[in-house]
């Protein structure tokens, strides 16, 4: 029985032009998530920073108060909004403009990175639905039986090289892995 996943060096300029495109832009797409991760460290933190501003504002007053009006809350329902404004307007003050805004802007940063990342995505899918037809047109005179299957292409040293695999192979791995647990 051969080794598995054999490699095959297929010569088309087209079929080596959209790979190389191909993975071109996964690199961008993959430049795009480190800076995704980055945005999302950053709005953690930022969260971070705001909940312990929060936490120094002085409310135990507010506080006070809106216990007091739940005691009576089907009667001055409208107290209770008001008192929740004040707090709010509170902690809005505490906290300030600079960190809700930062957070807001580092938001719209990584939602604009996810979208950029989407459609390179979107453009590489398109390499693949006009590659793989290629690839299995010119793999297959290299399939021995009827259990080859085309694998994979990518650009290696230059050259375009595609990989075999075998479903009879991968079933006997399996299956002897199976038997040895058993």
């Amino acid at each position: 029985m051969s080794d598995y996943p054999k490699t095959v060096i297929l010569e088309n300029d087209k079929l080596k032009k959209l790979l190389e495109a191909k993975a071109e832009l996964i690199t961008q797409g993959r430049v795009i998530s480190d800076e995704i991760v980055q945005k999302e460290a950053d709005l953690e933190q930022i969260d971070k920073d705001i909940q312990a501003v929060e936490k120094t504002v002085e409310a135990d007053d507010i506080k006070k108060k809106a216990e007091e009006i739940t005691l009576r809350f089907n009667e001055v329902l409208k107290d209770m909004d008001l008192v929740k404004k004040e707090l709010y307007d509170r902690m809005k003050a505490g906290v300030g403009k600079e960190l809700p805004a930062k957070y807001e802007a580092v938001k719209a940063e990584k939602e604009k990175l996810e979208n950029d990342r989407n459609k390179i995505a979107l453009k590489v899918q398109k390499f693949n639905d006009k590659a793989i037809p290629i690839g299995r047109r010119l793999m297959k005179p290299n399939l021995e039986n009827e259990f080859e299957d085309y694998d994979s292409l990518r650009i290696e040293n230059g050259q375009v090289v595609g990989t075999i695999f075998s479903h009879l192979d991968d079933f006997e791995k399996r299956f002897r892995e199976k038997k040895l647990r058993n």
